[in-house]
Order: structure tokens, then C-alpha cells, then sequence
């Protein structure tokens, strides 16, 4: 499962990376990704814990790093 979800991530990321290639800004990218995982989350979560969720979130922004520049250009 582990390798499946690194596998994933490492899919999701060059897709990324070519639309930043073709003209989009990683904040266009960001917000559609961010848009996705929300509307994934609240559809299969009870209203309750996406609440709780979104919570967490707020709460643990300061332990969200930054990435390189570069991987971003």
C-alpha cells in the first residue's frame, strides 16, 4: 500500500510539473488540487468530521513546510 501511495504521489507530481511546463502558475495548480481534495473529502466524510477536518488543518498550518523553488519552475 505504502509503495502504491508513494507511486501516486510521484504520478500526481509530474502532472503538476507539466502543466507548470505549459503556462500554468502553481497557484492555478494549487487551487485546483486543493478545490478536488475538499470536494473528495466532503463527499465521503459526514459533515461532522470534514468539520473537524478543516480544523485541523487551520490549526497544523504552521507545520505545513516550503518547497524548494525550484521545484516549482
Amino acid at each position: 500500500m505504502e509503495d502504491q501511495l508513494e507511486d501516486l504521489y510521484i504520478n500526481y507530481w509530474e502532472v503538476h510539473n507539466s502543466k507548470i511546463e505549459t503556462g500554468h502558475s502553481p497557484l492555478e495548480i494549487a487551487t485546483v488540487i486543493m478545490t478536488q481534495a475538499l470536494t473528495i473529502y466532503k463527499t465521503i466524510m459526514s459533515e461532522e468530521d470534514f468539520n473537524e477536518l478543516l480544523e485541523k488543518i487551520v490549526d497544523q498550518r504552521h507545520q505545513i513546510r516550503v518547497l524548494p523553488r525550484v521545484t516549482l519552475q
